[in-house]
């Protein structure tokens, strides 16, 4: 019965180590969606910011996907990216409930898979049974009975690691669209050097005017309302909707 007793224990020890070796390989306790920044925080009064119980959560396999989802009428708030091994998508989540997202769309792709090997220390207990008799004064005793002992041993696992490009995109949907249904690409202010760089259209609402029209993501734009325009800060008007668009005129990419 000791000796039943022995095994199973040993046995135990064994699974023990080699649990808390799994939890330490996965790094079950790292959550890298938490690299969140703001990528585009001049976007971040033209969106909503609600407490998001239940945010929703969808994979992509191309990340041109995002774009559709600008074009429902979102916009990405924030993004996070990294490279290593797995991270659960599901901690995204606990991102986008931080910030305020309504959707989180997240992207992965396998790099390399890698063999490796750690090694464990576990527990070996050895038992030795032991007899014999004891002479003395004219008497006779005998004896019996086990010894243990308990060394620890090196015990060495193969495993193989998958290390990934992982992306998240946490979007929020805008509080106002205007009625054309078109946005330009913010050009980068440079302090004191004013751009009059050419305004692309960045999104299109989907079934919009601006859609109807024809008019895509690339697109130059020339003139708005029959107006030439040559800059960013001239369009702008339009796009936030001081100004009603009634028409638009682009040079297709």
């Amino acid at each position: 019965m000791n000796q039943v007793w022995c095994k199973m224990k040993n046995f135990f020890y064994l699974i023990n180590f080699c649990l808390l070796g799994v939890m330490l390989l996965t790094g079950c306790v790292n959550n890298n969606y938490e690299a969140f920044y703001s990528s585009n925080v001049k976007l971040l009064p033209y969106v909503n910011h609600s407490t998001v119980k239940y945010p929703f959560i969808d994979e992509l396999f191309y990340l041109d996907e995002v774009q559709l989802w600008r074009n429902k009428g979102y916009e990405i708030i924030g993004t996070s990216s990294f490279y290593g091994l797995w991270s659960s998508r599901t901690k995204a989540i606990d991102v986008a409930r931080k910030y305020g997202a309504e959707v989180v769309l997240v992207y992965y792709k396998l790099e390399k898979e890698k063999q490796e090997e750690t090694t464990f220390i576990v527990p070996q207990t050895s038992r030795t049974y032991h007899n014999g008799s004891i002479y003395g004064y004219g008497n006779t005793a005998t004896y019996s009975g086990y010894s243990t002992s308990v060394s620890y041993v090196p015990m060495t696992i193969g495993y193989t690691n998958r290390y990934f490009t992982q992306k998240a995109f946490y979007l929020s949907r805008r509080k106002t669209l205007n009625t054309y249904g078109i946005y330009f690409l913010e050009p980068d202010k440079v302090p004191g050097n004013p751009t009059k760089e050419p305004v692309i259209v960045d999104v299109v609402i989907d079934d919009s005017q601006a859609a109807k029209a024809g008019i895509k993501v690339g697109d130059v734009v020339r003139k708005i309302n029959g107006k030439t325009i040559t800059s960013f800060e001239e369009a702008r008007p339009f796009m936030i909707g001081q100004i009603e668009i009634n028409s638009v005129e682009v040079d297709h990419e």
